[in-house]
């Protein structure tokens, strides 16, 4: 995920702490994948990011839908 890396690099350039948000995508697609190594490696090498993710099963499910 080509955001995710150049926000990672935005981060430890500039020694700030990263937050990503409700980042989304379903499954463990490939791109998802790159995206969970990216931050790994990103956090193996001391920059600091949390994280959150979107709690319904598909992404555009509403609270009104459960």
């Amino acid at each position: 995920d080509k955001a995710i890396e150049e926000v990672i690099k935005v981060a430890e350039i500039n020694k700030i702490p990263l937050q990503i948000s409700h980042h989304a995508g379903g499954g463990l697609s490939r791109a998802r994948k790159r995206a969970i190594k990216a931050i790994n490696e990103a956090i193996e090498r001391g920059v600091e990011i949390g994280h959150d993710n979107i709690p319904w099963p598909t992404r555009r499910t509403t609270v009104l839908k459960i």
